[in-house]
């Protein structure tokens, strides 16, 4: 494990591209797992001591690492290994996905090539405690007062846990970016009228219970038919994709 006077490859470094190199080294050692999660990387001085480049370049570069969810600078103390999250990946893709004018239907588009093979998996591999997560993720979405906020934040919550039961780790962050991005339609379906969501994940459960990858991919065409019908209703209110205003604010 890394320390502060651990020694970094010394290597000549053009000015140019110095910012992307020294950031493109410090990104390898934090993937490589060289610092953990909370832990403070050397001070600017020493990084570029270490790198024989000036402080606004090792500055710059750790920005860049900011910028891309890496590490967290903090004023006074330096900058700490971050812990990976989707919000960077949410807010570029719905900022892309703005300006490109990426609809709903498209987005839906997306769930439905990819979920029921999701619900498939699940179905196979799921263990008896993700299957008891989920079941109670969805619990208090059957309660038709349940705050729109809170309900939209448990729909997510069970398409991503949906997609970590599928035992392959790139989908749930797949499936977290693209279900953030419905977030909105999401918050103004459930406003408008009661969904059938409570009992269509419902029938996902109780398909993932009974390990019939069957009747789950089946059970999760119902909801994305319902999905479907949902978003013909909303367009034009929200025809394009608005990025979440959690995501909004962290940004």
């Amino acid at each position: 494990m890394a320390t502060e006077n651990a020694p970094l490859p010394q290597r000549p470094i053009h000015r140019s591209t110095a910012r992307d190199q020294v950031a493109r080294d410090l990104r390898g050692r934090i993937m490589a797992g060289d610092w953990r999660v909370g832990e403070m990387l050397p001070s600017q001085s020493q990084l570029s001591a270490m790198f024989s480049v000036s402080v606004p370049i090792i500055r710059e570069a750790l920005q860049t690492l900011k910028g891309e969810g890496l590490v967290r600078v903090v004023h006074g103390k330096g900058a700490i290994i971050a812990p990976l999250d989707s919000s960077n990946v949410i807010r570029a893709l719905g900022l892309l996905a703005q300006r490109e004018y990426v609809t709903l239907h498209n987005l839906w588009e997306i769930r439905s090539l990819l979920e029921p093979e999701i619900a498939e998996l699940a179905a196979i591999r799921a263990t008896e405690a993700q299957i008891a997560e989920l079941e109670a993720t969805i619990q208090p979405t059957a309660d038709p007062q349940m705050d729109v906020a809170a309900w939209v934040a448990a729909d997510i919550r069970f398409h991503t846990l949906l997609a970590e039961a599928a035992g392959n780790p790139i989908l749930p962050l797949i499936m977290e970016v693209f279900v953030s991005l419905l977030a909105e339609s999401m918050r103004l379906i459930r406003s408008r009228k009661p969904t059938n969501a409570p009992a269509e994940h419902a029938a996902i459960i109780a398909a993932l219970r009974a390990r019939d990858p069957v009747a789950a991919r089946q059970a999760m065409l119902v909801q994305i038919e319902s999905n479907r019908r949902d978003i013909d209703e909303l367009e034009p209110l929200a025809a394009t994709v608005e990025l979440p205003a959690a995501i909004q604010e962290r940004g």
